[in-house]
């Protein structure tokens, strides 16, 4: 699960993002300013009259411990999704599949008597990366500190039934967030990989264009699955899954130069 982090990875940018917003949110709230609640986070009562709190919500946390959970799983399942996908596809799917959480959360909580307050945090994103990342390749295995290796379904499974069915009782929206970030985390693996598209792919080309993912070429709209690439320095096939196949088992140190060289450039 260790592994040496990158400023260049959009994954470890957000990390920083929503890390950097936490402190000055908590600086400003020592002070006795509300502006990160009135202007970052979504207003249940009227959801929509700041449409821009869909966005900024993802990155707002008061709390250390719901930082730091979110920030764990997001440094897990961002590295996978940045190599099983394109690099922008992680900010694509954060993005995203953050509203969708966030839309099927007020959807579903307004029939249920929808409490009135304040919604935050990155969970409903972090859950589409996780979903995205663990249907994509569900037998992918990822060594856990001090448990071992564990497949990403079972990974996904468990944080499922914590996130969403046993902590249902006590936070109705953030469950149902979780839910649809998750869902829509899959739809995307789904079309992704079983039909061939990428259906964040417009996104994934506009971050592109502004220089985010350090990418060079545009994201295609059609995909295979799984990558095959050849490297044109040392004309022998490469393929992504096993490359990473060999890391969850061995760790990084065990990848040959042009192995690392490969994957920097995946």
């Amino acid at each position: 699960m260790f592994r040496k982090l990158s400023i260049k990875d959009l994954y470890v940018q957000l990390i920083v993002v929503n890390l950097a917003i936490f402190l000055l949110a908590n600086i400003a709230n020592s002070l006795g300013s509300t502006f990160f609640m009135e202007w970052f986070a979504i207003q249940l009562e009227h959801p929509f009259l700041k449409i821009w709190t869909l966005i900024t919500a993802q990155f707002l946390h008061v709390s250390f411990g719901h930082v730091f959970s979110n920030m764990i799983f997001l440094l897990l399942f961002g590295f996978y999704a940045q190599h099983f996908f394109k690099k922008q596809s992680v900010l694509s799917i954060y993005i995203i599949g953050g509203i969708a959480g966030i839309l099927l959360s007020l959807l579903i909580g307004k029939t249920m008597g929808q409490p009135s307050g304040v919604s935050y945090g990155a969970s409903a994103a972090v859950f589409a990366i996780m979903g995205a990342v663990a249907f994509y390749h569900p037998e992918f295995k990822v060594n856990m500190f001090l448990i071992g290796p564990v497949k990403l379904k079972w990974i996904a499974i468990v944080l499922a039934i914590f996130g969403v069915v046993i902590d249902f009782g006590g936070n109705v929206i953030g469950s149902l967030a979780h839910l649809g970030g998750g869902l829509f985390g899959m739809y995307y693996a789904y079309m992704y990989r079983r039909k061939g598209k990428n259906i964040l792919g417009w996104l994934d080309k506009w971050f592109a264009k502004i220089g985010l993912g350090n990418e060079t070429s545009t994201t295609k709209s059609k995909v295979t699955s799984p990558p095959m690439r050849r490297d044109p320095r040392s004309n022998s096939s490469l393929n992504l899954d096993k490359i990473l196949d060999k890391i969850s088992k061995s760790g990084m140190n065990s990848l040959s130069k042009e192995e690392k060289d490969f994957l920097h450039r995946s």
